[in-house]
């Protein structure tokens, strides 16, 4: 079996999930590049609304993150700023 199937902690991996397990950034921003400000309709478009439950949508809003950076594989993300 190969190493690459298990994540850190040795369980297997899970699609969507963030590398390393950052569970502050935010993926999915292709269309932009890198040191550019994500508009608000493109980064709530990230949450989905879950059966009508708010709970599920958190009330963040752009300015709460950073502009649009580039991780190691590639892949375009924000990052939530720390206060």
């Amino acid at each position: 079996m190969s190493l690459k199937k298990f994540n850190r902690k040795g369980g297997p991996g899970k699609k969507g999930a963030t590398p390393g397990g950052k569970r502050d950034r935010v993926y999915g921003f292709k269309n932009y590049k890198v040191g550019d400000m994500v508009s608000e309709d493109d980064f709530e478009s990230k949450f989905k609304l879950v059966a009508d439950d708010a709970s599920t949508h958190p009330q963040l809003s752009v300015q709460d993150y950073s502009n649009v950076k580039k991780d190691k594989t590639g892949r375009k993300y924000v990052e939530k700023l720390k206060n």
